[in-house]
Order: C-alpha cells, then structure tokens, then sequence
C-alpha cells in the first residue's frame, strides 16, 4: 500500500511518515518540542511537498498530536499556568502575522527553503549556546510538582524543587509574539524557538518550559491552521493542510509525544539538547548551502 503525493508525483508507504512522527515525537517532546521543527524539512526533501500546503499540514500535525503530552503534564502538575497562558497571549497573535507573511511574501520553495535555513539556524544557536552554559535547572529533580505560582502584571514568580525564579510579564509576551510571527511563517506552533528562549533568556527550568510551550504549540497551531485556510481563501491562493499526511504524522506523533513527556525527568537534558542542536545545523546547513537546481 502506497500514498499518492500529486505535488511531487511520488508514491510513499503510509508507514513512513508514521515512522517519522514517532520518532520526532519520542526524541523532541521531552525537551517541550511536538517535533514539526524537523517534520517540515522531512516534507520538503523526502515528500517533495513545499509551498504553504506543507506549513499548513506542519500545524494540523501540532493540533492532533500535541494533545496527549499536555495532558500528561496537566496530570503529573508541571503546568505553570500563569507562565502558559503569558506565552500564548504573546505568541498566538504572532502566529496570525507570521501566516499571512508566509503566503504574501514567502510562497516559493527557493524563499522559504532561505527562511527555513535560517529559523533553524537561530534555534541551534540558542540550544547550543545553553549547552555550555550550566544552568540551575541542570541540578533540579524532574520529578517534583511545582510548589508555588504567584502572577501579577509585572512578574511571574515560581517555586519549584526548593528553587525559585521570576521573569518579566511584559517583556516575556512581547518576546513571544516575535517568536510567534517566524513560527507561523515556518508553519509550527512555536515551541522549537520557545523553548530555548525560555531556558536560556529568561532561566526557566527546562520541565516547567516544556508544559508552557507544549500549550502555546497546541493553541498555536489551531490559529494558524485556521488562518492558512481564511488567508489562502482570501488571496487566493492554495494554502490548505494534507489531511492525508497530517493524520499519518499524527498516528505516530502522538504516542511518540506522550512517551517522551513521560521519560523526560529520567532523559539526561544537556544531552537531549545537544542533540536537537545538531540536527537544525544540519538541515539548516542542507537548506542555506543547496543550490536551487539541486534544492529538493
């Protein structure tokens, strides 16, 4: 048995893409990452689907495969709600702008494969400058609930395994909107930047950064979803997600996603994150270096 792709005129075995989805799932999730941060080069190079029909396909992938690790973090209580809720009401207006950017102005393969380069390039940069650099959280216990929240307009302020911290609300939703604007033109919801601006600038720990940026991923990705469908229509332009590939992704993603959100306070955190750094230098460097004849 075999999927269609008309806009690459191949035919792929449905498990592949359910192979991926597992396996970006399992290896990203635990660091607060779905995994449609590497899902969407898979779509370009190996699927041969580029435009915005592949961003689109990237955030119904977050909406139907996200659900499962949320929730398990809602349960194990390593849900900083005040923290989650500033983080969406940052990034998800962000998502809409960076939507219609990425249909009005970055519609070809060769432009968006440049963005794509560089959007994975800044992310490798952030997790690789936090890998040597040793933070507190390195010595935290990923096991303990968090203690105590207190939220006003000025500061987030959180205890949690006998540490405390506080971050700016302000400059904390500001700081996400922009991160929102590049995910919704990349076509993800946001968390594979969230994360290291979270851990590295703002010095949340990385299990409490996980669950914000899990959220702001799932909500994300049904606004931009949305607003790839309402601002094709409008521009007319082709702008829908591949159900087909979506749900593939997702079969695979969401056990992948609810297995690394269990296993993520036994996972070793630098080393995960070396890890994830590697990988965008590497399909980043495959993007920015390919010329356009060559390019997938």
């Amino acid at each position: 048995m075999t999927l269609d792709f008309p806009i690459a005129g191949i035919s792929v075995n449905p498990l592949i893409p359910v192979a991926a989805g597992f396996a970006v799932g399992l290896v990203c999730s635990p660091a607060g990452i779905s995994g449609a941060l590497y899902l969407l080069p898979f779509q370009l190079s190996v699927l041969g689907v580029a435009g915005p029909c592949s961003s689109a396909t990237n955030m119904l992938y977050n909406v139907l495969a996200t659900p499962g690790g949320v929730m398990r973090l809602i349960r194990e209580r390593r849900m900083c709600w005040p923290l989650s809720l500033m983080v969406v009401a940052g990034s998800l207006p962000g998502i809409v702008v960076g939507v219609g950017l990425r249909i009005r102005y970055l519609p070809g393969a060769d432009a968006f494969r440049t963005f794509a380069g560089l959007f994975l390039l800044a992310s490798a940069v952030f997790l690789l400058v936090r890998v040597l650099r040793r933070g507190v959280e390195d010595l935290l216990n990923g096991k303990a609930p968090l203690e105590d929240v207190y939220f006003d307009l000025k500061w987030i302020t959180w205890r949690f395994a006998g540490t405390h911290g506080r971050v700016p609300a302000m400059r904390l939703t500001i700081t996400c909107f922009l991160i929102g604007v590049a995910a919704g033109g990349y076509g993800i919801g946001g968390a594979g930047l969230l994360v290291p601006v979270l851990v590295l600038f703002f010095r949340i720990p990385v299990y409490i950064a996980a669950g914000s940026s899990l959220l702001a991923n799932f909500l994300n990705s049904a606004a931009g979803t949305v607003s790839y469908g309402l601002t094709g229509y409008m521009l007319g332009e082709t702008a829908l997600p591949d159900p087909r590939l979506a749900v593939l992704f997702a079969a695979g993603g969401f056990p992948g996603i609810y297995l690394g959100v269990r296993v993520q306070k036994y996972l070793p955190s630098r080393v995960l994150k070396l890890l994830l750094a590697m990988l965008s230098l590497v399909v980043a460097w495959r993007y920015l270096h390919a010329s356009p004849a060559v390019a997938p």
